[in-house]
């Protein structure tokens, strides 16, 4: 990519933060690559604040024209107290369904993390919170139904789901790790995303993921897990951030605050992250990578279930394996030889079914031809026959048209003619089934199509179309 690019022109500092924050390219590998093509590569000084203002220009666009709220700042509990599941709380802002809390423990929609949801409790009724988004330092909430300014409410958080956010949050950080660790120094988060169940890394990377290392992965990120390895929770002056943990800082994106809120798990992956984290490694319980697939070049996805959710999708492989072994009735170790030699048998079984149904063809060939008139034919086929091989027969002669149509279902239908024969079967088989509401064609000897419910109706513009 970046000698497709020099033989163009010179790389721009734009060009760096490009290579870096879309593809994970390193500034000092995009410089080496330039210098093995004869062509010197400018690294500027403050490329860390360059990535930095590219964010934060993106942050500023996004949020142009978002609502104001003239209210003080909305106390975060969920980060200064991360296991609240509950807190009393007063509402200084309610327009129709939405408040502003002085303080909340519900985490707003943001970094790859969906928002919290729960209840708001009155002395009335318990209102269902529906969703959360950060509006400035200011944080508001949707209800069901409304709640009057004044109020004092029990905000409670579905811990449940809450804990599957965490969960996932703090896996995608030791995924990024291991994979880190197993594919190379050049994987690079370019996205994310928390679910309560699962969640999703897309990374850098150069290639595929073999199964032999999504293996690897997943006994290094496990290893990791029974580390019980302290998660380090802090905020920093961007200087001070910048300064200790350099380009990594910025994986998730670069906040546009003075103060970064850094997320490190020691020796292994520290990122600037606003998301909701376990305290210590152990706490995400189990990784189970669930698959994997390159979502553009240069960017493989990565989706995997951590912790009670990791467990069920065990439990749900091995539900589908014990399955497909009864269906077979086979030990599940035997499962993949047996497959193996079913599929070997289906294939020669195949083979037969085609021969067979080429010598059905021919028999069936000579009955239809004393319909031929003037060498057209347009009829209906019972069920079961193979109207491709039929067709081939028939119009093996010179001088044919014909046009046959399944009576099975679907109402499969071929047109085919001679070599000799002038005449454009694809065309006017798609005419015909687009005058129908259906679809289909082919090339000019030979065509295909199907659906149309009424092949009586079929057949006469078929007939009309040869005459």
């Amino acid at each position: 990519m970046v000698q497709r690019h020099l033989e163009k022109k010179s790389i721009s500092h734009d060009d760096l933060v490009e290579f870096y924050d879309s593809h994970g390219l390193h500034p000092s590998l995009v410089k080496s690559i330039g210098e093995e093509m004869g062509q010197n590569v400018e690294v500027p000084e403050n490329f860390n604040s360059l990535l930095a203002s590219r964010h934060q220009e993106l942050e500023e666009e996004e949020e142009a024209g978002a609502k104001i709220y003239d209210l003080p700042p909305t106390r975060k509990v969920y980060y200064e107290e991360p296991d609240a599941q509950k807190i009393e709380a007063t509402v200084l802002h309610s327009e129709g369904n939405e408040v502003v809390l002085d303080q909340t423990p519900f985490y707003p929609d943001g970094g790859g993390q969906p928002a919290d949801l729960g209840v708001l409790e009155t002395e009335e009724a318990a209102v269902p919170v529906t969703d959360v988004q950060r509006c400035g330092d200011v944080i508001v909430h949707t209800l069901k139904s409304p709640i009057p300014r004044g109020a004092k409410v029990v905000a409670h958080v579905d811990w449940i789901r809450r804990m599957g956010h965490t969960r996932h949050h703090t896996a995608t950080h030791i995924v990024i790790g291991a994979c880190r660790e197993v594919l190379g120094k050049h994987i690079w988060q370019s996205g994310s995303q928390n679910q309560a169940t699962w969640a999703r890394i897309d990374l850098s990377h150069y290639r595929n993921i073999t199964r032999e290392e999504i293996k690897r992965i997943e006994h290094f990120a496990n290893a990791k897990i029974r580390e019980g390895i302290c998660l380090d929770k802090k905020e920093l002056p961007r200087e001070e951030a910048e300064k200790e943990y350099g380009f990594q800082l910025y994986q998730g994106g670069a906040p546009k605050a003075k103060r970064i809120r850094v997320v490190s798990i020691p020796g292994l992956d520290s990122e600037a992250c606003g998301g909701t984290h376990v305290h210590n490694t152990g706490e995400v319980g189990l990784i189970k990578i669930l698959g994997t697939e390159r979502i553009q070049d240069g960017v493989i996805r990565v989706i995997f279930s951590a912790g009670p959710a990791a467990l069920d999708a065990i439990q749900t492989q091995e539900d589908i394996l014990q399955e497909a072994s009864s269906v077979v009735s086979v030990p599940p170790e035997q499962l993949p030889k047996t497959v193996q030699r079913f599929f070997s048998e289906w294939k020669e079984l195949g083979k037969k079914v085609e021969k067979l149904s080429k010598y059905e063809a021919t028999a069936l060939s000579s009955e239809f031809e004393k319909k031929l008139e003037d060498g057209k034919l347009a009829e209906s086929v019972p069920e079961g026959v193979d109207i491709n091989n039929l067709a081939r027969s028939i119009i093996e002669k010179p001088g044919r048209i014909v046009f046959l149509v399944s009576e099975g279902r679907g109402h499969k239908c071929v047109f085919a003619r001679s070599q000799d024969v002038d005449f454009d079967c694809g065309k006017n088989l798609q005419e015909v089934l687009k005058e129908l509401g259906r679809g289909g064609g082919g090339r000019p000897d030979f065509a295909q199509g199907g659906g149309v419910d009424d092949i009586k109706t079929l057949i006469e513009k078929m007939s009309q179309r040869m005459s």
